[in-house]
């Protein structure tokens, strides 16, 4: 089946924030408006401030405890919490 792929067998790579990144699908799969991606931040450190021009962003907390902004608003988040971030919108884990 095109487009079947098994987790395990998709690597995971260091971001420049030193975050494990695991791209489920997107820009690997040939997607240019979405992606799923399995993010793991080790304790203490953060991701960088940025934005997205095109593609909402949503985050499921899986394990752990962070500080979230968005613009201007920061929220505690931890295990179960979803986020929305709609493009453009300014954020920092």
């Amino acid at each position: 089946m095109e487009g079947l792929r098994t987790v395990g067998a998709i690597p995971v790579f260091i971001g420049a924030d030193g975050s494990h990144i695991q791209e489920l699908a997107g820009n690997s799969t040939g997607l240019t408006s979405h992606s799923l991606a399995v993010i793991t931040h080790p304790a203490s450190t953060e991701s960088r401030d940025h934005h997205h021009t095109i593609a909402d962003e949503v985050y499921l907390v899986r394990s752990g405890r962070a500080r979230l902004r968005v613009d201007d608003a920061v929220q505690a988040i931890g295990p179960g919490d979803v986020v929305v971030i709609r493009p453009g919108q300014r954020h920092k884990l």
